[in-house]
């Protein structure tokens, strides 16, 4: 399961963070949790690894991770922060950890703003 900031007035999710909605322009966020996303696109990247990085898509929210083990376009995979041991295709999305989506302070905001 990963976290996204989610818009409080609207609800529209997003990752990574914003300091405003694009669809509402509110500027009061929360976390919001994801545990599972559809492969909409994948790329196999021809290192060592042979990596593949997928697009997945849960509604509103577009992610890019890498996917660990075998899934095809169209299933729907759970998420995770970082890799995990264990059987199953899993997709890593990278910096979804709850304390690094968390919603700009208003400290930052004004020091944006100036």
């Amino acid at each position: 399961m990963i976290t996204v900031q989610r818009c409080q007035d609207c609800g529209r999710r997003y990752f990574p963070g914003r300091l405003l909605c694009a669809a509402c322009d509110g500027a009061n966020f929360t976390v919001a949790e994801v545990a599972k996303a559809r492969i909409e696109t994948s790329t196999l990247v021809h290192d060592a690894a042979a990596t593949r990085l997928v697009t997945l898509v849960d509604g509103d929210l577009v992610l890019v991770g890498a996917l660990h083990g075998r899934a095809e376009r169209g299933d729907l995979v759970p998420l995770h922060p970082r890799a995990i041991d264990g059987p199953g295709p899993v997709a890593v999305v990278p910096g979804t950890e709850s304390d690094e989506t968390a919603p700009p302070s208003r400290h930052l905001q004004e020091e944006t703003s100036r």
